[in-house]
């Protein structure tokens, strides 16, 4: 090989100038710009994690909820009736005792 000035001027080509160095400088600022924009750790801590979704309540999960309400609901309107029913028999009782009593002054001497 011969050390032609054809061949340096080909080799000066190749090298990098201060043009060159000034545009990857740049880019390397764009770059940089562009990570210090994406989310640091502390941002991500208010997303939800696979394990916070985890916790969530299924459909499933929602439907026996569901299915326990209607239970108890049920249970409830049950106990309320019954009570109404309660209720009902012992003012009927008491009426029945009054009216005892009061046949029972009646007829008692004074």
């Amino acid at each position: 090989m011969e050390l032609t000035k054809e061949y340096f001027d080909q080799q000066l080509k190749n090298l990098t100038t201060k043009n060159d160095l000034n545009e990857v400088k740049s880019d390397t600022s764009a770059i940089n710009q562009r990570i210090d924009a994406l989310p640091k750790h502390t941002d991500l801590e208010k997303f939800a994690t696979k394990d916070d979704l985890l916790e969530l309540a299924t459909k499933g999960d929602l439907g026996a909820v569901r299915s326990g309400i209607t239970e108890i609901k049920q249970m409830v309107q049950r106990i309320s009736e019954r009570e109404d029913q309660d209720t009902r028999a012992i003012l009927h009782d008491v009426a029945d005792l009054r009216k005892r009593v009061t046949a029972l002054e009646r007829s008692s001497p004074q």
